[in-house]
C-alpha cells in the first residue's frame, strides 16, 4: 500500500502544510501520508472511495501502514478555499 522505500527507512518524518480539502475539509499530518501511496493508486483510491467517511477511513489505514515517527504541520501560511486545486 505504501512506497517500498519507506519500508527501508530507519525513521519516517512527515512534514505537511495545513490546507483545505474538498473531501476532508482540511489536511494536515494524517492526510499528508496519502503521498506515500505509489503512483496512480492515489487517483484510483479517490474514485473507489467517493464518500467522505470511506476516504477518511482509507487515510487512517495509510497512516497506520506508513507509521511516521514524527509529524510536523506548517500552518504559518494556510491554504483557504476549495482545495487543494482551487484554493488560495
Amino acid at each position: 500500500m505504501v512506497c517500498a522505500a519507506m519500508d527501508e527507512a530507519d525513521c519516517l518524518v512527515s512534514v505537511a502544510k495545513l490546507k483545505t480539502h474538498m473531501f476532508l475539509n482540511m489536511t494536515g499530518a494524517i492526510k499528508n501520508m496519502f503521498g506515500s501511496v505509489p503512483g496512480a493508486n492515489k487517483f484510483s483510491y479517490h474514485s473507489r472511495f467517493p464518500k467522505d467517511s470511506d476516504f477518511s477511513d482509507l487515510i487512517v489505514d495509510v497512516l497506520l501502514a506508513s507509521a511516521p515517527e514524527l509529524s510536523i504541520v506548517e500552518a504559518v501560511t494556510a491554504m483557504d478555499g476549495n482545495g487543494p486545486a482551487s484554493a488560495t
